[in-house]
């Protein structure tokens, strides 16, 4: 087998198992043989925790607002399974405190009453915190 084809049979496999591809049939290069790799449902695991860890740390997103991104089309697109798995698996994330980061930049960017930061912060079409983790929040301004 040439490199280009094996560069080419990587990448193809690279690229189908981060789709979450369910399998490829690539060629054994010592027997050259076919081998199928089938990609475990554990990578797309994997793969929407590793998301979701982004969102909560760095966008200090809510537990809800996670999963919706990681199941939205026009966002990660992972299955519900897998982005049940992510939000369930979150460990060491304060939610009060993400709940307070975003107050942080209603009030100082949007210039928001404490009222409409609360409003924000609860809303389904918002950031879709709890009652509890948004009334901390707007304590702690």
């Amino acid at each position: 087998m040439k490199t280009s084809s094996i560069k080419k049979t990587g990448i193809a496999l690279i690229v189908g198992l981060s789709l979450g591809i369910g399998g490829i049939t690539v060629p054994s290069i010592v027997t050259n043989t076919p081998n199928t790799i089938v990609a475990s449902a554990s990578s797309s695991k994997r793969a929407a925790l590793s998301s979701a860890y982004f969102y909560a740390r760095s966008e200090h997103m809510s537990k809800r607002a996670i999963y919706h991104q990681l199941i939205s089309k026009y966002g990660d697109g992972f299955s519900k399974h897998a982005a049940s798995y992510a939000v369930r698996h979150l460990h060491g994330i304060s939610w009060n405190r993400n709940a307070l980061k975003s107050a942080h930049f209603y009030r100082h960017s949007e210039h928001m009453s404490n009222r409409a930061i609360y409003d924000q912060l609860i809303s389904s079409y918002g950031d879709m915190f709890t009652r509890s983790q948004a009334r901390y929040a707007v304590r702690h301004l």
